[in-house]
């Protein structure tokens, strides 16, 4: 294996910038090793059980700061999009298969997972196996690829927000940002949990707009550093203010205690 990856870093061209693969292949290996951490085997009295550490353990919450490290997966890809794209749309044919080209690279790899799982669950099934272990067990094999139905969302738009960039740059990012606050105002202010679902659109895409920024744009240190402490600032205003949780994703059991003035009586 070590030699074939030799042979194809060989093969690589010089203009390819290698840190969109590295960051690419860290992102996925932190989400794995993420999720496998989340499984904590437990013994309160004599059974063994599988708990989530992050409910067993809060103070393991911190650490989902560093592990959830999806958006560098959409930051890395609008970058990897935006050249595809751009290099695509100069030939007729190549614009026209673009996103049939993309689509087969992210879903291809999928397959022998959802078919060796379905083999495992109907043998688990033949074999008399609870069908809520069986159910559970699914949930947790294949939720970890949760992102692809995102990522598919936000790569067939690309000929479109690119298109956006391309007219109004960073201020894409600013209206889709703004867009999300809008959507969680609305949902916590009314109470209508449902609603703040609709933030997957804005707030992915806008991850995904800033990879066109780092592709197109000549950064100097204060320009990551910028982003630090806005990242940095909203974190905070967002955990210790607005009472979001301390976890980046979610823990069985928790609530959400946002801080909303309460209904008052008709």
């Amino acid at each position: 294996m070590l030699s074939k990856v030799r042979e194809f870093a060989r093969h690589t061209p010089a203009s390819r910038n290698r840190a969109v693969d590295f960051y690419r292949t860290l992102a996925i290996s932190f989400v794995v090793l993420g999720h496998w951490m989340l499984v904590a085997p437990y013994v309160p009295e004599r059974d063994l059980e599988l708990r989530n550490i992050l409910a067993l353990q809060p103070w393991t919450q911190y650490l989902t700061w560093l592990f959830q490290i999806m958006p560098v997966f959409f930051f890395v890809g609008g970058y990897s999009n935006a050249a595809s794209w751009s290099s695509a749309r100069i030939s007729p044919e190549r614009r026209r298969n673009w996103a049939t080209g993309r689509l087969r690279r992210l879903l291809l790899p999928v397959i022998p997972l959802v078919c060796l799982w379905a083999l495992a669950a109907a043998i688990a099934f033949l074999l008399g196996v609870d069908p809520e272990l069986a159910k559970s067990a699914s949930r947790a094999a294949l939720i970890p690829v949760w992102f692809l139905a995102v990522y598919i969302m936000v790569t067939l738009v690309v000929p479109v927000s690119f298109a956006i960039w391309e007219k109004i740059g960073l201020c894409s990012v600013v209206i889709l940002a703004v867009l999300a606050i809008s959507v969680d105002l609305v949902g916590i202010g009314l109470r209508q949990e449902w609603f703040r679902w609709a933030n997957y659109a804005p707030i992915w895409l806008a991850v995904h707009q800033l990879g066109y920024w780092w592709r197109q744009s000549k950064h100097r240190p204060h320009h990551i550093g910028i982003l630090f402490i806005i990242g940095a600032v909203w974190m905070y205003l967002l955990v210790v203010h607005a009472g979001y949780p301390i976890s980046m994703v979610s823990v069985p059991g928790e609530s959400f205690p946002i801080r909303v003035p309460p209904r008052r009586p008709c």
